[in-house]
């Protein structure tokens, strides 16, 4: 069987030396995705991004488990196909007809607007504002393959593949005692204390006030003093302020909270395997690597019920309302008291936790790259039936690399439509209008037209009842 040869967009990957939140769940994603379709004989994967230099340095970086993957250097023509983990493809790309697969990762600027400026939505923004029915895409969710179709029509569901995540490395639990004194001693944890351990970035949607609060509320509501709650993971601006606002009891309780901040990859599996129960309740996720990466260390886990988390967790931990303090409280007193229910939930989320694995996405992805229709079949114009209609309609459309505009004119006094479109015959012979409709088999004919001294040449259809389909 050919090697499918794959563009795979490393922008994301640049980030690798970063050692904040700019590696979270989506640079993880990108990273094992990357990984895993590399061993896969049936492919060749090729990295591009608009900084060279950045990329080279990863991929030396990372030789040793990259040791097949090459660098772009040449004719996308080459290519099979291009894959972004997350960003929009590169316009010039697109505009080749080359087949392209995006991930999609959640639509939480959309839900949740309030809680990103225009810098954080910008390259959001210019992905979902390049979503159409003619590109391919993988979501990491059931719940983000729906949202994505509400919040754009346009997209054809059938050209979404679900394929869910995995943990960012291999986790597994680890009880050894002297690793774990040296993580508490590392992250100011007290060495007599049990702990509750949650991870994220401290934005508001993580829901941590809440968390952090209810937590307070249950120590001094069953007089607890054995236990502190350690956040992991890197603060956004201005959030222990709000934080000193909303709980007035955090001055007596300071510590009893432990801010971490952010947490070493190295140190996740001993502290996520020895944490009393893991906390995230947030308001919204596109799938919740966190969790996952929690049960699969054998610890107990609290989740909010809502978007992708109940795909996730299954019947393996306690799922409550985000924003109800009694269900938060009632949980970790569950937990707490009832050390044979905790037992239990630890050993369905080992169970849980091993349904997913990035070679189960890899071979998802494979499979679905094998279905591509092949180049000849490549197209943007696509002509369907039109049922009856007494608008008219300007559409635009895609086809290689131009953009045309076509009109439908209809009228309920006739019996056939006639559509009538207009390309200029571009310079390059081989992507001149008439050589694409004579390709396609399609009957025009030519007008030309004088303005200043300039003949332009203008191809128009004439077709019976059929449609151009929206970009």
């Amino acid at each position: 069987m050919k090697k499918i040869k794959i563009l795979y967009d490393a922008s994301i990957l640049n980030q690798f030396n970063s050692g904040n939140a700019d590696r979270s769940g989506i640079y993880w994603t990108a990273y094992n995705m990357l990984c895993y379709l590399s061993k896969n004989e049936n492919l060749e994967i090729y990295l591009y991004s608009v900084n060279y230099s950045k990329t080279q340095n990863f991929l030396s970086a990372h030789q040793d488990k990259l040791p097949y993957v090459q660098l772009y250097d040449g004719d996308v023509k080459e290519m099979d196909l291009v894959f972004s983990p997350c960003h929009k493809i590169n316009e010039n790309i697109r505009q080749t007809g080359i087949p392209c697969y995006t991930l999609l990762h959640d639509c939480i600027p959309l839900v949740l607007p309030t809680y990103f400026d225009n810098d954080a939505k910008g390259w959001f923004s210019k992905l979902f504002n390049s979503l159409n029915s003619d590109e391919y895409y993988f979501a990491n969710s059931n719940y983000t393959k729906q949202d994505f179709l509400k919040f754009c029509p346009a997209l054809d569901k059938d050209k979404i593949t679900v394929i869910p995540l995995s943990t960012n490395i291999e986790y597994k639990p680890n009880k050894n005692k002297i690793q774990l004194a040296s993580a508490k001693q590392k992250y100011h944890i007290p060495q007599n204390m049990k702990y509750i351990f949650s991870l994220c970035s401290l934005e508001p949607r993580k829901n941590l006030i809440r968390a952090v609060r209810t937590f307070i509320k249950f120590i001094e509501k069953n007089k607890i003093d054995d236990m502190v709650f350690v956040l992991g993971g890197s603060a956004w601006n201005g959030f222990i302020e709000k934080f000193e606002q909303e709980v007035p009891e955090y001055s007596k309780y300071k510590d009893k909270i432990i801010r971490a901040g952010y947490v070493a990859d190295d140190d996740l599996e001993i502290l996520y395997s020895n944490a009393e129960w893991f906390v995230y309740t947030s308001q919204y996720e596109g799938f919740g690597m966190p969790p996952l990466e929690a049960m699969a260390c054998g610890c107990p886990v609290i989740t909010s019920n809502n978007s992708s988390l109940p795909e996730v967790i299954g019947n393996a931990g306690i799922m409550i309302d985000w924003d109800s303090d009694e269900q938060h409280i009632s949980a970790y007193e569950k937990y707490y008291f009832d050390i044979k229910y905790r037992q239990t939930m630890a050993e369905k989320g080992l169970k849980q936790a091993s349904k997913f694995s990035w070679q189960k996405a890899a071979d998802i992805m494979v499979e679905t790259f094998q279905k591509t229709p092949q180049i000849k079949n490549r197209t943007s114009f696509i002509l369907q039936k039109l049922s009856n209609n007494n608008e008219e309609k300007t559409i635009s459309v895609k086809l290689f690399n131009f953009i045309q505009l076509f009109k439908i004119y209809s009228s309920p006094h006739k019996k056939k439509y006639k559509l009538c479109g207009f390309i200029p015959l571009y310079s390059r012979k081989q992507f001149g209008g008439r050589k694409i409709f004579e390709f396609f088999g399609i009957p025009f004919f030519k007008i030309r037209k004088m303005s200043n001294g300039i003949t332009t040449k203008y191809y128009f259809l004439n077709l019976p009842i059929l449609k151009i389909s929206r970009k």
